[in-house]
């Protein structure tokens, strides 16, 4: 069986189409192997796996869900910039550095709320 359109769904579909108008047994399996190729190429077209930053993995503490499926990391900014300023920088060096590495990306940033006089609270700060 050819493989150089496993991946395009109108080829998958035309031979599906071909082999069952052929309907013996050896075509019937082919046409369910374009067919299960099929299922999986449509499970799997919108698909987007989570991309960690991988020097900030220890800080990552899972993920939120976009209304597409899509998920998008969480971190814990605190313990980001801590570990810049361990290895050198600013808290202001530490701040700018993490929004020139995530321009682009989506990314979630999960912080102390401090308010005057209340106790600390967590809360998100969502970044595109």
């Amino acid at each position: 069986m050819p493989n150089k359109n496993l991946n395009d769904p109108e080829y998958l579909t035309a031979q599906i189409v071909e082999y069952l108008h052929r309907r013996n047994g050896r075509d019937l399996e082919r046409a369910k192997h374009y067919l299960d190729r099929l299922i999986e190429y449509e499970a799997n077209k919108d698909r987007v796996d989570i991309d960690p930053l991988a020097e900030f993995e220890d800080a990552l503490l899972g993920c939120v869900y976009e209304p597409n499926g899509n998920p998008v990391p969480c971190y814990d900014e605190s313990a980001v910039i801590d570990q810049l300023e361990h290895g050198g920088m600013s808290r202001d060096e530490a701040t700018d550095y993490l929004d020139r590495i995530t321009e682009g990306i989506k990314v979630v940033w999960v912080r102390d709320l401090e308010l005057d006089g209340r106790p600390k609270e967590p809360c998100l700060k969502i970044v595109r």
